[in-house]
């Protein structure tokens, strides 16, 4: 998309939503510029830029050229924007352009400003722009903003009749956490669950074996597992982590998880908990 785009949405969008036919506080396309974009809004309206409901597209900002902006009557799709401050990163459960479901989506900082489009009701939206010169070209944009795709299906396996189910005594609360927000991630993510547990367990048996091993040390140890394992999944497990992390700290503060037999406890019940989880 051209930043022409963007600047069309930055002024627009809040319009688009009350309604295309209306355009309060600006002055509404003379009689000549109708009839000389007429060609140009038909053209976009015979390639329609596809956008989910819930779907998004990130345009750079550009501001400095005096356009008008009108939204085209007849239109019934609604398109919603959030504008981006250049440096700012972006992460939020997104339906690519394209794309037919929603994912956990980590967008890198720009060192430009940028507008988050998103599609927020069914049906055509067209957009024209009308030059500052007579030289100028009007452009138009027509999104088609369809369906909203359906959530992801997470798939839990059955439990065969024959697995032992083992009851586990907690005295930290681990294990409770662990299953309760893993939860809460991606799909896309769940496929460590095994590999993590493994970490806390080797951990757990390293700060047990070893007495001159510090807290300290066997937490920047797990820290540095963990990273490997999830590799660029890391921003869509920082929850789960940040839970982890946010117990931990009140079990300390309340004198539940200070010596090394309770982190032994804490690394173990997590493990148990992450074997268990879906």
């Amino acid at each position: 998309m051209t930043r022409s785009l963007l600047l069309i949405l930055t002024l627009l969008l809040p319009l688009v939503a009350c309604g295309q036919d209306v355009l309060p506080n600006s002055n509404k396309p003379t009689v000549a510029e109708v009839k000389s974009a007429q060609e140009v809004v038909a053209r976009a309206q015979a390639n329609p830029i596809a956008l989910a409901f819930g779907g998004y597209a990130f345009i750079e900002i550009d501001v400095t050229v005096k356009y008008k902006w009108y939204p085209v009557t007849g239109g019934i799709g609604e398109l919603d924007q959030e504008v981006l401050p250049k440096g700012t990163v972006y992460k939020g459960f997104l339906v690519g352009k394209g794309d037919t479901a929603f994912k956990f989506t980590v967008v890198p900082k720009s060192d430009k400003d940028r507008v988050k489009i998103t599609g927020t009701k069914e049906g055509p939206v067209t957009l024209l722009r009308i030059g500052p010169t007579i030289d100028d070209e009007p452009v138009a944009y027509h999104f088609m903003v369809g369906t909203q795709p359906p959530p992801p299906i997470i798939v839990v396996p059955p439990v065969k009749p024959d697995d032992p189910v083992v009851p586990v005594v907690e005295k930290l609360g681990f294990v409770t956490m662990s299953i309760n927000e893993w939860a809460k991630l991606p799909a896309s993510v769940k496929k460590h669950s095994v590999a993590l547990a493994d970490n806390y367990e080797a951990v757990a048996a390293q700060l047990a074996a070893n007495s001159s091993m510090t807290i300290d040390a066997a937490l920047a140890l797990l820290t540095d597992k963990n990273r490997s394992t999830i590799g660029s999944d890391r921003a869509a497990m920082l929850p789960w982590f940040q839970a982890w992390a946010s117990m931990a700290d009140k079990l300390g503060a309340s004198g539940k998880l200070t010596t090394p037999a309770d982190h032994i406890a804490a690394f173990n019940e997590t493990a148990i908990g992450l074997k268990r989880a879906r």
